[in-house]
């Protein structure tokens, strides 16, 4: 049974096809030493038939037996360069019974086998490599949003706002049976201009310096997304106290309340229910966005306010990190509880003085 072992002969051979001259058997045995202990996986495969495997390959694979394979089952490919330089690649894999893995491959033929029939396979696991590529890609990405969102925002909000004061002055004047679908337009643009509210708070503080209306906000952000929920055959309640004047851009608010919404609506289906609830009191202002929709596994809820984490499929994965990040900066919390079939409960909490 291959064990990643091999004898001392054929360790000396191994020496010979990896450039590594071994004198004598000693020399070979700690040739062979060396290889079993090094921190990546090593093949050679001769004639498109695995000689040789150390126990990192063993490992890495995931397959107790390695030599005597044919190359061409691991599913890694035996192609060189036709210049003779090495060939890399990255390639996941899932050994059983354990989870997937990134690993990067380095494919070289040997440069003593005068026909070269002989591969060399060096590589390791870089499953972190990869996720710190994944996250810096990421970084990259929003930096490039930040850049471009300020004049493509102006370009979008302009039109919009003629558009929206356009439209409300025509409802005043138009008759009774064009009344209804000038009202679903101007429902649109609304929702439209609370869209792009929350895309324009990126970078925005929630907390100001100065005294503002909140309950108002969140009532906005729920009134605009009626008729969305009307469409989906969802309950939108809305519940808010009346509250003093809080030092909270009303803006940035109103974005995070829409965003959270938006959210419940697309997870809820028709017959269900989405509540929200506002309310200040002890010194802390608190605002709770309740779903009975299909609600989140456990390793989607982990992941729920990564940036660019999605389950949508046209979807960005900005919106709740935003919203967490906001509430997190201006030293609130932000709290998801949500269970599979059970729906899903946002609550926002956040100490601040009232202005009374």
């Amino acid at each position: 049974m291959d064990d990643g072992r091999t004898s001392s002969l054929a360790r000396t051979d191994l020496a010979s096809a990896t450039g590594v001259r071994a004198v004598s058997s000693d020399g070979a045995a700690v040739t062979g030493r060396a290889l079993d202990c090094l921190a990546a996986g090593l093949l050679v495969a001769r004639r498109g038939v695995i000689e040789y495997a150390n126990p990192r390959a063993h490992a890495l694979l995931g397959r107790a037996l390695l030599v005597g394979t044919a190359f061409a089952e691991l599913g890694l490919g035996t192609d060189v360069a036709a210049s003779g330089e090495p060939a890399r690649f990255e390639l996941e894999i899932q050994p059983a019974g354990q989870p997937p893995r990134q690993l990067g491959f380095t494919i070289s033929s040997c440069g003593d086998d005068p026909h070269g029939e002989t591969r060399l396979v060096l590589f390791q696991d870089i499953s972190q490599l990869a996720t710190l590529r994944t996250e810096r890609d990421r970084l990259l990405q929003l930096a490039a949003i930040n850049a471009v969102l300020p004049s493509i925002l102006h370009e979008i909000r302009n039109p919009i706002g003629a558009i929206t004061t356009t439209i409300e002055v025509m409802i005043e004047e138009a008759p009774a049976a064009t009344q209804a679908d000038l009202h679903a337009i101007l429902t649109v643009l609304r929702q439209l201009s609370l869209t792009l509210q929350g895309v324009g708070a990126v970078g925005r503080e929630l907390r100001c310096d100065r005294p503002c209306v909140v309950d108002l906000p969140i009532e906005e952000a729920a009134r605009v997304l009626e008729a969305k929920a009307r469409s989906r055959g969802v309950a939108l309640v809305c519940r808010v106290e009346s509250m003093p004047l809080l030092q909270l851009d009303p803006a940035v608010l109103r974005a995070i309340v829409g965003n959270l919404v938006e959210n419940a609506l697309a997870a809820t289906a028709a017959g269900g229910r989405v509540l929200v609830t506002a309310h200040y009191g002890g010194g802390v202002f608190r605002v709770r966005v309740r779903d009975n929709g299909r609600g989140m596994d456990p390793q989607t809820l982990a992941h729920a306010t990564d940036l660019f984490f999605t389950t949508k499929p046209l979807g960005s994965g900005i919106g709740l990190s935003l919203c967490a990040r906001a509430v997190q900066t201006a030293g609130g919390q932000l709290r998801i509880d949500s269970h599979v079939g059970l729906g899903t409960t946002v609550d926002i909490e956040l100490p601040i003085a009232s202005d009374r």
